[in-house]
């Protein structure tokens, strides 16, 4: 298997949220349009910000699927993979 290398600027995501608990499927990918907007070459999504420890896999999931269907500016997108 091939290694990839990663390169730039690859902040780590954090994770909206309603006012419910749910997740903010709108707030998550307006946080990926904005990281894009400002010129970073990948986003970790679940990862480093605490909150993925309370998210049940279909959320981190979710989270996971919303981050890459906004990304189309980035070629790099990390999972945190520890909870998945």
């Amino acid at each position: 298997m091939e290694k990839a290398a990663l390169t730039g600027l690859m902040p780590a995501m954090i994770t909206r949220f309603q006012g419910d608990g749910s997740l903010d499927c709108q707030g998550i990918a307006q946080n990926v349009e904005f990281l894009i907007a400002s010129g970073v070459s990948g986003i970790v999504v679940n990862g480093s910000t605490g909150e993925a420890i309370a998210l049940t896999r279909e959320e981190r999931m979710q989270a996971v699927a919303l981050s890459a269907e906004e990304k189309q500016c980035i070629t790099q997108a990390l999972q945190q993979t520890g909870l998945v």
